[in-house]
C-alpha cells in the first residue's frame, strides 16, 4: 500500500470525526425561570391511557425567545399530541439571569414526563398533579377514570 493511500486511511475518519461534531453551547449557569402555563395531559391521551417521556434541547440566547429542538420520545401518530403539549409548555417559559450576571447564551435538556398513576376512579374526582423538579424535568400525572356509559 502506498504511502498516500495510508496517509488517507490515517486522515480521513479524523476529518470526518471533526467535521460531524457539533459545536456545544455551554452549559447554563444558574438562571431564573417561570412557567407561565401548566402542561395540558390532553384527554384523548389520558383515555388511551398514554404515558411517555418528551425530552427537548432548549437554546437560551443572551436575548429574545428560547428555541427548542425535539430530541426524543414517541412522537409519531397519536404521540404528536404529547409532544405538542410539552412543547407549548416549554415554550411559555420565561427567563432571566441573576441579578449581577452578566447574559450568556447556553443550552439545557428539558423533559416533560406523562404518566398515570393509581388506580381508576370514577369521575368527577379526576385530579391533575404537576411536579417542576427543577427546569430540566416536570412530572405530568393524572389518575385515570373509569369509562362511563351515557343512555
Amino acid at each position: 500500500m502506498s504511502t498516500r493511500f495510508r496517509i488517507l486511511f490515517l486522515v480521513l475518519p479524523a476529518l470526518l470525526t471533526a467535521l460531524s461534531a457539533r459545536a456545544q453551547s455551554p452549559k447554563c449557569e444558574p438562571f431564573l425561570m417561570q412557567d407561565t402555563q401548566l402542561p395540558v395531559y390532553p384527554p384523548i391521551a389520558r383515555a388511551a391511557h398514554m404515558s411517555a417521556t418528551i425530552r427537548f434541547t432548549i437554546e437560551i440566547p443572551e436575548q429574545g425567545e428560547a428555541k427548542l429542538t425535539f430530541l426524543d420520545g414517541p412522537s409519531k401518530g397519536v404521540w404528536q399530541m404529547l409532544v405538542g403539549s410539552a412543547r407549548d409548555y416549554l415554550t411559555a417559559r420565561k427567563y432571566g439571569w441573576m441579578e449581577g450576571k452578566q447574559p450568556k447564551p447556553c443550552t439545557y435538556t428539558a423533559s416533560v414526563e406523562f404518566r398515570q398513576v393509581g388506580k381508576e376512579i370514577a369521575a368527577p374526582n379526576n385530579y391533575l398533579r404537576v411536579t417542576v423538579e427543577d427546569a430540566m424535568h416536570t412530572i405530568v400525572e393524572v389518575r385515570p377514570t373509569v369509562p362511563t356509559v351515557n343512555y
